[in-house]
């Protein structure tokens, strides 16, 4: 029967075997310094390595001995990690502006990678800070077992006779649990100047305040 475990209770059998990290890339795919008003096209690419082995390897036929024989002549481990929740968030100010959730159809042991362009327009004008995260979660299984034969001899006339081997599978681990990353991300800086209307409205604003209290003044 399968076991199922958090994350927490695994990391205390000491499996020691850790998922990849995940990268997250963002690149502006237009120039950053811009206009009021304007848009910026991005660009995110994911990538994250879906670790995984397994080997089966065993003893060799031990020699005849009189009594109990015991002998593991199989041995086999299997480790997958498999990508199954991935979400994808843009943040403007530490606001979120955009978000893509997927639940990847990938396969364990491979290398899996996506990209996401969006365009986002900034209406007001400033230093903007766009941020790229990642939310990864995957699903793991450990799977050991070993094959055992046991026999018994006895001696006979100077000789060792014994049984034929008695072979059965034992099940070490059968374990399954999921697994969330913590969030990976990226960022790049936005720059937004008044449209040159705007900002002569504004100095003449400016200026017709500097002159009514010199009026006044006077």
């Amino acid at each position: 029967m399968r076991r199922t475990l958090t994350a927490t209770a695994l990391a205390c059998l000491a499996l020691g075997a850790d998922a990849g990290l995940p990268t997250l890339t963002l690149t502006a795919q237009s120039p950053t310094t811009i206009m009021a008003g304007g848009t910026v096209d991005f660009r995110l690419d994911f990538f994250q390595i879906q670790e995984g082995w397994s080997f089966d390897n065993g003893d060799g036929e031990p020699s005849p001995d009189i009594g109990f024989q015991r002998w593991q002549s199989a041995y086999r481990e299997a480790w997958n990690d498999r990508l199954t929740d991935l979400d994808l968030q843009l943040l403007v100010g530490g606001r979120p502006v955009q978000q893509r959730n997927t639940q990847p159809d990938a396969a364990p042991r491979t290398d899996y990678t996506t990209s996401w362009q969006v365009t986002l327009r900034f209406d007001q004008p400033g230093l903007h800070t766009v941020t790229a995260a990642a939310l990864v979660t995957q699903a793991k299984d450990l799977y050991r077992a070993v094959t055992v034969g046991t026999r018994e001899c006895v001696g006979f006339d100077n000789s060792v006779q014994c049984t034929l081997w008695d072979f059965r599978d034992e099940v070490l681990d059968d374990l399954a649990w999921t697994e969330t990353t913590p969030a990976v991300s990226a960022s790049l800086q936005v720059q937004a100047v008044p449209e040159p209307a705007t900002t002569a409205l504004w100095l003449a604003g400016l200026a017709g305040l500097a002159l009514r209290a010199r009026r006044r003044a006077g």
